[in-house]
């Protein structure tokens, strides 16, 4: 449904949600290109840009989803956006970087929380299985 959408009028709202949709679905790439996409409608969006950094950390460009991760926290990140910037770093493979972002705003607890988490999902070995543990991770 949302491909459809897309496919009749672009906006950054649909791209990003058809972006985060592809990648719970374990369409990484897809995900991360529609995510593109959406940043580049509206490149100031942390919602996007949290998005983007996931899918990014996902299809292996660590780099720029440690990049994109940090630009979101540094603009002045709400909870959610700490959370998710978390999740992405372990994913990048920098959970030293996580704790220390995640210390910003979030408890201990919940910092450990979603340290392990992430670091499990991590090493699912189907991106389908990543896709699902994200979904539930991050809602």
């Amino acid at each position: 449904m949302l491909e459809k959408a897309a496919s009749h009028g672009e906006t950054a709202g649909v791209l990003d949600k058809l972006g985060l949709a592809q990648t719970l679905a374990g369409r990484f790439a897809a995900g991360r290109d529609s995510l593109a996409r959406a940043s580049s409608l509206n490149p100031r969006n942390p919602d996007i840009l949290s998005n983007l950094a996931l899918a990014e950390a996902l299809v292996g460009h660590g780099e720029r989803a440690i990049e994109l991760a940090s630009q979101v926290v540094r603009s002045g990140a709400e909870q959610h956006h700490t959370r998710c910037a978390v999740v992405t770093l372990v994913l990048a493979g920098q959970p030293d970087s996580a704790r220390e972002i995640g210390n910003l705003n979030l408890t201990r607890r919940d910092v450990d929380d979603l340290l392990n988490r992430a670091a499990a999902i991590r090493t699912m070995s189907t991106p389908e299985a990543r896709g699902q543990a994200l979904e539930r991770l991050i809602g």
